[in-house]
């Protein structure tokens, strides 16, 4: 890695830019220990530091949606302001953990962790730093640096420098940390050499360099299919599979572009400028780079929001095709002729919302607010609710299936059973929830002293125009033993 470069990106001159701001921050991951959000400020970043986080994302095929900023952080964070995203970093701290390691990986390590923040969602839960969000930005930090050709040893650097041995209630240990950037560099590892052995040319090739500039580049693309509600960035829209092969480009900048037609062939408008064409047209494109002379791709995918097709509610037939670009001197250029038109049916309107309950069980002698009472764990999964207020119900029986009757109106049905509910709010369209709980005081099942076998089924609830609709099916009866002393 040019030393130069980075420096030049991390440490230009960090109390003397010209402005400053003061930073309003709601969500926030932390490199190493907490931040104080209280007196935050944002310094103007230079061109480079722009370039520097590119360069990162190109390795990873995804468009960034955030900015970096330096700012009077401890070290470096992912944050949220508002609705806008934000890697923040601390240029003295930069070039002191630089001078520390006497390596330039060990900034862009942090860097890269940061951005694995918010490309994995993270930034979008209000809790802060939590040991197992650290753990997958290290993953993510580790993938990458084996991609910009980082050794193991480099892309450890930073975390062997600034962890701590023994775990905090935000940062997980050294050992843990160490190994999370180890599996994600290793499975990094492990993708490049099935790369190489699924291409005849890349046993002869990977010592040659670039392709010689007198033989013209090529491609040819073989196969195109898709998939329906898949999810990326929170919106739910439509992924292009297709595979091909290129030539003569190794090394060089690559872009796959879709543009999107009507029924007749006409062009797809696009509306606001997020994924248009010079020309307006609705489209989506993604960069990769060839590591051989001839470099097959298997699976190259294209993503668009089902939002971004900019269609009434209704079904459309769309069509779609797909040509590569490489990036020559004159801007991209077309490599080998575009597909085939392929056709695709698609539903326009909102999508219906979905739940799956995987698991749930009875804690006993739990306390909430002073009561003593018994908590139900669920772990589940919703769809498309994404902001709207939704509940967790459970209903209490007898052990002959017959519903526990309320005496005082605290936890009840309209119809007069014993009940009790949670509320929650999905932060994204796919939200799992791996331990959410249900409380009830025990003396809210309105038993005599005794031993009962009882039993108990769940539900998912949203609110809807017109009032709480269930979300999937309930749960089928599940049993717990209570002892009523």
């Amino acid at each position: 890695m040019n030393r130069t470069l980075l420096l030049s990106v991390l440490v230009v001159l960090p109390w003397m830019l010209s402005s400053q701001e003061r930073l309003h921050v709601h969500s926030s991951c932390n490199f190493i220990g907490d931040l104080d959000t209280t007196q935050l400020y944002g310094f103007t970043s230079d061109q480079e530091a722009e370039q520097a986080l590119q360069r990162i994302m190109k390795y990873t095929g995804l468009p960034s949606n955030f900015t970096i900023q330096a700012a009077n952080v401890p070290n470096a964070a992912a944050v949220i302001q508002g609705k806008d995203r934000y890697i923040l970093y601390n240029q003295y701290f930069m070039l002191r953990i630089r001078d520390a390691t006497n390596t330039d990986w060990s900034a862009v390590s942090i860097l890269a962790h940061e951005i694995g923040h918010h490309l994995a969602g993270h930034t979008l839960e209000e809790s802060g730093s939590r040991p197992e969000k650290e753990l997958e930005a290290d993953r993510f930090s580790g993938f990458v640096l084996y991609r910009m050709g980082a050794s193991l040893e480099e892309a450890l650097v930073a975390v062997e420098r600034l962890a701590t041995e023994i775990g905090t209630h935000t940062h997980p240990s050294k050992s843990a940390r160490r190994a999370a950037i180890t599996n994600g560099w290793l499975s990094a590892k492990e993708l490049a050499e099935q790369d190489v052995a699924s291409n005849p040319e890349a046993p002869n090739d990977i010592s040659k360099g670039s392709a010689p500039s007198n033989l013209a580049s090529n491609a040819n693309i073989h196969n195109l299919w898709t998939e329906y509600d898949q999810f990326e960035y929170e919106k739910r829209g439509i992924r292009l599979h297709f595979n091909f092969n290129v030539q003569n480009l190794k090394g060089e900048v690559c872009r796959a572009v879709a543009w999107f037609y009507d029924a007749e062939g006409k062009p797809l408008r696009d509306r606001n400028g997020a994924f248009a064409s010079a020309t307006g047209q609705v489209t989506t494109g993604v960069e990769f780079f060839p590591k051989y002379v001839s470099t097959n791709y298997q699976d190259l995918s294209l993503f668009i929001p089902y939002e971004e097709l900019h269609l009434p509610d209704g079904k459309h037939t769309i069509r779609y095709r797909v040509a590569l670009f490489h990036e020559g001197p004159n801007g991209y250029q077309q490599v080998g002729p575009p597909s085939e038109i392929s056709t695709i049916e698609y539903s326009a309107g909102p999508p219906a919302p979905v739940s799956s309950i995987r698991n749930t069980f009875v804690e006993h002698e739990a306390y909430q607010m002073g009561n003593k009472g018994l908590r139900v764990h669920l772990s589940f999964l919703v769809q498309n609710l994404k902001g709207k207020p939704c509940r967790a119900v459970v209903w209490f029986f007898h052990q002959d299936g017959s519903p526990l009757i309320d005496s005082n109106g605290e936890y009840v049905t309209m119809q007069g059973e014993v009940s009790t509910s949670t509320p929650f709010r999905p932060l994204y369209e796919e939200a799992e929830y791996d331990d959410f709980s249900v409380f009830l005081p025990y003396q809210e099942l309105h038993l005599l002293p005794g031993n009962y076998t009882l039993k108990y089924k769940v539900g998912l609830y949203y609110d809807s125009p017109s009032g709480f609709q269930q979300i999937g099916p309930k749960t089928d009866f599940q049993t717990f033993i209570y002892n009523k002393r």
